[in-house]
């Protein structure tokens, strides 16, 4: 496929530590952000746009071009991420990711909003007030799906839906919650 192609193709990862440890330590956060943002650039066509997390897991935000094979990427950023953190003197074998992740395509309108979504991890986790389609990642692989099957809040937290701040008018709202912007 040649490279010079029209494209809008946005996405959103998220993706845990290994059994959803806190690995994650504020002064290790900024360089695992700098090498999970270099990982994601190295096949060209990438940009992104945000990257942000809790202690046990990270969001990503960018735009790729059709051309880059996107479970490929994900896996390139997730072992190469914790490759150079486990590599780095001050953080020796410190950092390991679960298998799978959770990827949602969103159009370019929603940006900003899923933008500061990911900019604001630690108020939303901190608050209760995260947007579930954005959280998910497979309910088996985090080994604590509920027995209904449905996948609860990552860290134990109940699974509660609200609008995120700038999502557009007509964004799905969870039954049960206000139909203002709650985040």
């Amino acid at each position: 496929m040649s490279d010079d192609v029209y494209h809008e193709m946005f996405i959103h990862v998220v993706w845990h530590t290994k059994e959803n440890y806190r690995f994650i330590r504020p002064q290790m956060e900024q360089l695992l952000y700098d090498f999970i943002r270099r990982r994601a650039l190295e096949p060209g066509g990438v940009y992104v746009h945000a990257i942000g997390g809790t202690e046990d897991h990270v969001h990503l935000v960018a735009r790729t071009n059709p051309n880059v094979p996107i479970p490929a990427w994900i896996g390139t950023i997730k072992g190469g991420s914790s490759h150079d953190i486990n590599a780095h003197p001050d953080w020796p074998k410190s950092l390991q990711w679960q298998s799978g992740y959770g990827i949602v395509t969103f159009g370019q309108k929603d940006l900003n909003w899923v933008v500061d979504y990911v900019a604001n991890q630690k108020d939303h986790h901190r608050t209760g007030k995260v947007f579930d389609r954005l959280e998910r990642i497979i309910a088996e692989i985090l080994n604590d799906a509920n027995q209904d099957g449905k996948c609860p809040q990552p860290g134990g937290g109940p699974s509660i839906t609200h609008r995120p701040q700038n999502a557009p008018p007509g964004f799905p709202q969870a039954p049960g919650t206000s139909g203002g912007n709650d985040v």
